[in-house]
């Protein structure tokens, strides 16, 4: 924090400015989505509960069978387990209605640069808020909606381009963003991961690939 400060400091006056407009632009979306996957939608007579989601075409992600290293760190949660490099951060944060959301990012040196990034929302099925209203509550960003399996769960897909950009030094930049939503075990998941749409995409896609695929229900 101390060095985050100091380089603060020193930098001139428009860098501050930018560093400030990304670190709030990214503090404004963390809320935004707690709000939108947290919070049930208003009541609407004339919408049904189980209205049908548009079948869209995801956007194809790349596999990869590279292994993970054994020196990578295990999240153990009491629902799942899940593998990630030793140089990320790692969060964990309570959830209003029951249960926890993990974050785990890149090692960065303001809030702005934590991307790529994966989060893991899970509560107990039967709250005040179900996958299907999540959904709905995500509608403003205009992703693509799609049916979609993860770890042999049926689930619902959402993914796309942010309506935003996010200021990084002196460059914007667009993330790519995708939503998974499935229920087991008496459980509801959002697992959700993202990464810069630039000439790093396809390493960031890699490595998250590597990532989700130590996922394991428990």
């Amino acid at each position: 924090m101390d060095r985050f400060l100091d380089s603060f400091q020193e930098r001139p006056t428009p860098q501050k400015v930018l560093i400030i407009v990304g670190v709030t632009a990214l503090f404004l979306l963390v809320l935004a989505i707690l709000y939108f996957v947290t919070t049930p939608p208003r009541s609407n007579t004339n919408q049904t509960q189980n209205s049908q989601i548009p079948q869209v075409t995801p956007i194809p992600i790349k596999t990869t069978n590279v292994p993970p290293s054994n020196k990578w760190k295990t999240e153990n949660n009491p629902s799942y387990k899940i593998d990630y490099p030793p140089t990320w951060n790692r969060q964990v944060l309570q959830v209003i209605s029951g249960g926890t959301l993990t974050s785990l990012t890149v090692p960065y040196s303001t809030a702005v640069e934590a991307f790529p990034r994966i989060d893991i929302q899970v509560t107990p099925t039967g709250t005040n808020i179900t996958n299907q209203q999540r959904v709905v509550n995500l509608s403003p960003l205009n992703l693509a909606s799609s049916k979609a399996k993860f770890k042999e769960q049926e689930a619902i897909k959402l993914t796309g381009i942010l309506p935003f950009d996010f200021v990084v030094g002196d460059v914007q930049k667009k993330v790519n963003k995708t939503f998974l939503f499935f229920s087991a075990n008496g459980k509801d998941y959002v697992v959700d991961y993202a990464y810069y749409q630039d000439d790093t995409a396809d390493q960031s896609i890699q490595l998250l690939n590597q990532i989700l695929n130590t996922f394991i229900l428990q």
